[in-house]
């Protein structure tokens, strides 16, 4: 064999060996620690399970976690004992210790006469199921109880779907 061909041959290897060596440190793949004594013995601590980080989950357009059922249940127990809003055009966050934020409000004059006969009655309720800032459903009244529920988009405005209670 030639000089120049040992010699190519041997930096190939050694290139190879030190990103071989690089990867292997990099990526992890060795979890004990190497004894630094060629005559001492090794052992292992017991292992203590560790925690996995959770794995990333992409934000859906709306949260699902809550049952739309318990969240009406709740709205339409809170307009039984306060559907008179007395005056207010709006009330925020009234049901504090729930897992979502509900907004009340009244119409103006002349949009909420065709949802209620009653100027004291409420006539929408905003949800933000995830106390984000951003509401995710709008609920419609009519003559104080739940009519229609309207989902949305992230942004909060845009409807994605529309549901009719049957009360």
């Amino acid at each position: 064999m030639k000089y120049k061909t040992f010699r190519n041959l041997f930096v190939i290897g050694l290139v190879a060996a030190v990103v071989g060596g690089i990867w292997h440190c990099s990526s992890g793949s060795s979890d004990k620690p190497v004894p630094t004594h060629a005559s001492a013995t090794y052992r292992s601590a017991p292992s203590t399970p560790q925690a996995e980080p959770a794995p990333y989950v992409a934000s859906p357009v709306r949260p699902v976690a809550l049952e739309t059922s318990l969240v009406k249940n709740m709205v339409e127990q809170w307009l039984t004992t306060h559907g008179n809003r007395s005056g207010k055009m709006r009330r925020d966050n009234f049901l504090p210790d729930a897992p979502f934020r509900a907004t009340a409000i009244r119409f103006p004059s002349g949009s909420a006469e065709q949802f209620s006969n009653d100027p004291q009655q409420w006539s929408q309720i905003k949800i933000d199921l995830n106390r984000d800032g951003v509401d995710d459903e709008k609920w419609l009244l009519k003559n104080g109880r739940t009519y229609k529920r309207e989902v949305l988009a992230g942004d909060g405005r845009t409807v994605v779907s529309t549901q009719y209670f049957n009360n």
